[in-house]
């Protein structure tokens, strides 16, 4: 993706996952396919009672502000963002939960009710190609389910197709055509799957990444400038601050990115304006940290500014006004 500064109108990718985070809006074309990102307002909830969303511009390495608040249950390690578009994030899942909400992201305040998810997901993730979102996976009982909502449209999810395996704690990327899921328990998982957003049925085998692991994220590069990477994100397993990428239009086992410059552990938030990505936060690390990694090299990432507050926390990027 071109790295497109936040003020310029132009719209942004498709969100990630839970522990997966979102990434940005990609907004559909004349044509039905994706276009650029805009660079872009990043967004991660962090639990609590009710739960906070930070706000911060990806342009920059400064502290995060405050947006408001969404539900404690989809704030805390068990939710999920399930879509971006241009305007507007959403959250679904969490413990006993199949209730959505929403935020407009080119404001702040309160997360509003969205509608309902087809069925209570502990721990699912999510992806989106800025019509279209999708939430796949969860508990209990694991489930290889995936809903899918109109992102711009409140109201109740609809059943999309199946996973290849039933999961929960999962990680999820979008490649704006696909969407793409990985790792996950019980038990641990290095299995990467994937569907085309913009039709209806399930998954096809991927790959593998490095390693097993669970509850980590993702965040992706842009596909209308054909740079099309995906990056999963740390996770719970012995390497915990580790990063895989794989190309998102092929299929193929994982590679090696590197590792993170923070201790972001687990239960993380994630988002993208194209050429940069972050992750933020972490229930293992209990930190509030942000970290950035620019996504089409490989090495390290570079510590940038805080959350307003710490813990498990759910990221993605929209533009701002």
């Amino acid at each position: 993706m071109d790295y497109i500064n936040y003020v310029k109108q132009s719209p942004v990718q498709g969100l990630t996952g839970l522990w997966g985070g979102t990434q940005g809006a990609l907004q559909a074309g004349a044509g039905g396919g994706p276009i650029l990102y805009a660079g872009g307002r990043a967004l991660c909830s962090t639990y609590g009672s009710p739960g906070t969303i930070s706000y911060w511009s990806l342009d920059t390495t400064s502290n995060a502000g405050n947006f408001g608040t969404i539900p404690n249950n989809m704030s805390n390690n068990n939710g999920a963002f399930c879509g971006s578009d241009a305007s507007r994030a959403v959250w679904g899942g969490g413990p006993s939960e199949n209730a959505m909400a929403y935020v407009t992201t080119t404001s702040t305040g309160n997360a509003a009710t969205f509608g309902s998810l087809t069925r209570v997901r502990y721990a699912p993730a999510g992806c989106s190609n800025g019509t279209r979102g999708l939430l796949g996976g969860g508990y209990p009982p694991d489930t290889n389910t995936i809903d899918y909502v109109t992102v711009a449209t409140a109201g109740a999810a609809s059943h999309f197709g199946n996973r290849t395996e039933a999961r929960h704690g999962i990680d999820a990327i979008s490649g704006g055509v696909r969407g793409i899921f990985a790792n996950g328990q019980d038990p641990h998982s290095d299995t990467i799957d994937y569907v085309t957003i913009d039709t209806t049925g399930d998954a096809s085998n991927f790959g593998d990444t490095t390693a097993a692991r669970t509850h980590g994220t993702g965040t992706n590069s842009d596909p209308g400038a054909g740079q099309n990477r995906g990056v999963f994100v740390a996770g719970y397993s012995g390497v915990d601050n580790h990063c895989d990428y794989i190309t998102c239009s092929t299929t193929g086992n994982a590679t090696d990115w590197g590792e993170l410059a923070n201790s972001h552990s687990y239960r993380c938030g994630a988002g993208t304006n194209g050429l940069r990505g972050y992750c933020a936060g972490g229930e293992g690390a209990g930190t509030n940290a942000i970290s950035y990694m620019t996504i089409d090299t490989t090495g390290s990432s570079t510590d940038a500014g805080n959350l307003v507050s710490s813990g498990a926390s759910q990221g993605t990027s929209g533009i701002p006004a």
